[in-house]
């Protein structure tokens, strides 16, 4: 499907390839911008209705517990670490029960156009890091790099986590 024939690169090509692109994170950034302001210009409606939310984003590997463990052509996660998630609520009967969630992995925060399910802003982050208050700098980022969307919001939706 993407033209490889016989030969895939070797682990440490795609480590080096991530290692390098990840010193130019600001180009990212500017990709990212880019390709919203197009998608603004391009669909109409784009941005009428905006949502807000995180997402555990899986690491598929494993918390460093040892230095010595670590695997030498550096594929292993040494950014990631622990969320934790509390869910409560009320049975029929009136009692209440409470279940808590830990992860290993990262988080997501975003901000889509729900008409189009298509982002308009974004953090990643340890999995650790809470949902509101990366909202508030998510919301603020967009008022000083995107004001355009944000004037064109007419609904802003998010879920509370409660009731």
């Amino acid at each position: 499907m993407c033209g490889f024939l016989d030969e895939v690169s070797p682990p440490w090509v795609y480590s080096h390839f991530l290692k390098m692109l990840l010193k130019h994170p600001e180009h990212i950034d500017d990709i990212f911008k880019t390709l919203v302001e197009e998608l603004q210009k391009n669909l109409p409606g784009y941005g009428n209705t905006l949502a807000i939310d995180g997402k555990a984003i899986q690491t598929h590997a494993k918390a460093q517990r040892k230095k010595k463990t670590l695997c030498p052509d550096e594929r292993r996660d040494i950014d990631a670490d622990f969320g934790v998630k509390t869910y409560r609520g009320v049975r029929e009967d009136g009692t209440l029960w409470g279940r808590i969630k830990s992860w290993f992995d990262y988080r997501i925060h975003l901000i889509v156009d729900t008409n189009y399910e298509l982002p308009v802003a974004f953090h990643v982050t340890k999995a650790s890091q809470a949902e509101v208050p990366k909202a508030h700098k998510l919301l603020e980022e967009m008022a000083q790099n995107q004001p355009k969307i944000l004037k064109a919001c007419k609904v802003f939706l998010g879920y509370s986590g409660k009731g």
